[in-house]
């Protein structure tokens, strides 16, 4: 089963193929051009580059969320309509979930992807790595970097921090829990749609999709035009 994959939902852009859980490329491009202007670019030299036509593609994933809301609807948009004028089915993946992956191997220690929701606040939420497989422990989250310190102080163990909030709160969070943190790499805080296609297919081969029409973004909390537009309903 041949999967390509999406992740639109920071500032990087990344595109995968994956051929039976086996990836056959990856491309990443993390800098200031909207992923309207990249995204589609992007898919035709992989698949040049791959050899393969769309209509050799057996499946779409998409980063479903959270993350930047015009990033988010534009992966969204990008997959829908792939998989809609393919018929091909369409896997959605939360981000955090594939942002997860990128700390694979660190056994033993609350895994803690971190992506900056603007307003002070962090998209987030708890893994463990156990047997190989990399699970979700808690509710993902809006929250600000003193409540996501206050969580952290009551687990035990060591905490890997990764993810685009890095640069913002890991210092914040560091000086509250001192040698407990251990923060990735800087090229392991992007999301990779390599994992965002391993979970989409995984999800795929086991006969469960997503309604191409139906399905869309994940945001965790309203976006700054619906609280102003809620706000200007309570004032009238």
């Amino acid at each position: 089963m041949k999967v390509i994959g999406f992740d639109t939902t920071t500032q990087a852009a990344t595109i995968a193929l994956l051929e039976d859980g086996s990836l056959l490329m990856e491309t990443i491009l993390n800098t200031d051009k909207t992923h309207s202007q990249r995204l589609m670019p992007m898919l035709d030299l992989m698949l040049r580059a791959a050899d393969i036509t769309l209509a050799q593609i057996d499946g779409i994933a998409v980063a479903s969320g959270p993350g930047s809301f015009t990033g988010l609807r534009i992966g969204m948009t990008t997959a829908k309509t792939l998989a809609w004028s393919l018929a091909k089915p369409l896997a959605a993946v939360p981000t955090l979930d594939a942002l997860a992956l990128n700390a694979q191997g660190a056994a033993g220690c609350w895994i803690c992807p971190v992506l900056n929701a603007r307003r002070n606040q962090i998209y987030t939420a708890l893994y463990k790595q156990s047997h190989g497989s990399i699970q979700r422990q808690s509710e993902y989250m809006a929250i600000g970097p003193e409540g996501l310190i206050d969580l952290l102080k009551h687990l035990d163990g060591q905490v890997v921090l990764l993810g685009d909030a890095v640069p913002e709160y890991a210092q914040v969070i560091i000086d509250s829990l001192g040698d407990r943190v251990h923060v990735l790499t800087p090229p392991n805080w992007l999301p990779r749609a390599a994992h965002v296609a391993y979970l989409g297919w995984d999800k795929l081969k086991k006969g469960e999709s997503d309604d191409a029409v139906m399905i869309s973004p994940f945001y965790i909390r309203p976006s700054e035009a619906e609280l102003k537009l809620a706000a200007k309903k309570v004032c009238e």
